[in-house]
Order: structure tokens, then C-alpha cells, then sequence
């Protein structure tokens, strides 16, 4: 008589009380125990890779979302707290522009054409110190003593500040003339805003135009050259891929410009 074990490799003769090796049994035996230990199938895979795509979509998703609300939170606290803090300052001082004469008044900034109003950092807290003056409430900013001082990240995550002044500049305007329409200068008062990745201007440029555009419009990009007077429709001169360094290393520090929002 002989009995086989479900999973042994051996088979016991009780005629002649031994044991015997039976290679169709282990066949028998590894099939069935490799086919318990078999990996996945490709629907399987096929479904976990389905799975991976969508929480990396979400992800990213999420992540943009975030940022968006960032720079949503930035212009409402932060550049319409300043607009709000200029506009309070003119109607406390009887229409009188920041850093200008109280009793001979030019209708500039500082008294003079393209003169910013800035704090430089440490005890020079010109702009803020001139606003407390009349008891403006400036925004929080960076910290105290740093109002016009804000940090914020790029789409790398990457720390960057923005600074603001207010100047008076050449601001050009459409006007009629002859029938068609020409963009001549005239004196306006802005809120000079450094620091700015292309990302964050392009949104801000979103929120108060209503479309992107350096070149025309309530924000424009500044530059020594142009100096607000474009006269045309144009894009930011730097775009998101372009870093501080001016390489296009997403790991480094996005590259930064500097924008004009106008305020009267």
C-alpha cells in the first residue's frame, strides 16, 4: 500500500516500510505552489499604474491650486493693502502725494519726477515712516518694520521678496487724435513693485486686467528703457522657464522682474 503527501516530495510503500522519491509528485507539487506565488497579472499592473497617474494628477493639481491661492492672497492683502494705505495717506493730507511739499506741493512723490519713496532696510524706513505719519495702517508684510517687505514661493517652492515704492513716472494713456487713437505720456503716480517671478505677474496682470499683458494696462512691466511708455501690447521679458542666473535650471531661483501698478 502506498500513501502520497499532499505537498511532499515522497511516497510511503508500507509493504516494504519505506521511503520513495516521486519526481511526478514535486512536479505536481512546484506547479501548484509557484502559481500561489505568481506576481501580478498586466491588467493588474495596468491598474495600479492607472491609480499612480491619477494621485500624481492630483497632486500636481493640487499644488498649482495652492499656488494660485497665494497670489490671490498676495494682491488682496498685501499690493490692495498698499493701494488702500496710498489712498488713505492723499485723503488725510488734503490731496497731498507722499514725500511732497505740505505747503507748496508739486504733485509728486518725493517732490519730483521718477524719485521713489522706499524703505531701504534697517533704519531707513522712509516710506513707512512717512505714511505712520498721518496714521496710515500699512500691511503686515514680512514682519514688523517690514511692511514694504513680503516673501512668497515660486513654483519650485523656492523663497523670493518682493519690495515696493511709490514714484512718480511717465505713464502713457490713450488719447483721440485725428480719428484714431495714439498713447501719449502723462505724470502718474504708481506703486513700483520688485521681486515679481513671471508666474506671479502674469496672474496679477490675470486679477487687474483682465488679461496678461507688460505693456498696457493698470500693471505694466518697468525698466529704465521703457519706463512705463511702451505704447504697445507685450509680454513679460522673461518667461517661467528662466532663472536668476539667466539659465533654465528648474531647481534654481525663478528670474524676477519689475512691474508698475498705477494708482491715480
Amino acid at each position: 500500500m502506498i500513501f502520497t503527501g499532499f505537498l511532499t516530495d515522497w511516497t510511503l510503500n508500507t509493504s516494504g516500510v519505506e521511503m520513495m522519491w516521486n519526481p511526478k509528485i514535486t512536479d505536481a507539487c512546484r506547479i501548484q505552489y509557484r502559481r500561489r506565488q505568481c506576481g501580478f497579472s498586466l491588467l493588474e499592473l495596468s491598474v495600479a499604474l492607472v491609480v499612480i497617474a491619477i494621485i500624481v494628477g492630483i497632486t500636481i493639481v493640487g499644488v498649482d491650486v495652492y499656488r494660485n491661492a497665494m497670489g490671490v492672497r498676495l494682491y488682496s492683502d498685501y499690493i490692495q493693502g498698499w493701494v488702500g494705505a496710498f489712498n488713505t495717506y492723499v485723503t488725510r493730507s488734503g490731496g497731498v502725494l507722499p514725500g511732497d511739499n505740505q505747503q507748496n506741493p508739486t504733485g509728486m512723490v518725493m517732490g519730483r519726477l521718477n524719485t521713489p519713496l522706499c524703505d531701504q532696510g534697517g533704519n531707513s524706513l522712509a516710506l513707512s515712516t512717512t505714511m505712520l505719519q498721518v496714521g496710515v495702517t500699512l500691511p503686515t508684510g514680512r514682519g514688523p518694520n517690514q511692511a514694504a517687505r513680503y516673501v512668497y514661493q515660486d513654483k519650485s517652492g523656492v523663497p523670493h521678496e518682493l519690495n515696493v515704492c511709490l514714484v512718480t513716472t511717465s505713464w502713457t494713456v490713450p488719447t483721440q487724435s485725428n480719428g484714431g487713437i495714439v498713447y501719449s505720456p502723462v505724470t502718474k503716480t504708481v506703486l513700483r513693485i520688485s521681486g515679481l517671478t513671471p508666474d506671479l505677474a502674469s496672474q496679477l496682470s490675470s486679477m487687474i486686467d483682465g488679461r496678461i499683458d507688460a505693456g498696457l494696462g493698470s500693471l505694466r512691466e518697468f525698466s529704465p528703457v521703457m519706463n512705463d511708455t511702451a505704447q504697445q501690447s507685450m509680454g513679460w521679458s522673461i518667461n517661467a522657464t528662466q532663472d536668476i542666473h539667466g539659465g533654465t535650471n528648474p531647481e534654481q531661483q525663478s528670474a524676477e522682474i519689475t512691474a508698475d501698478l498705477l494708482l491715480n
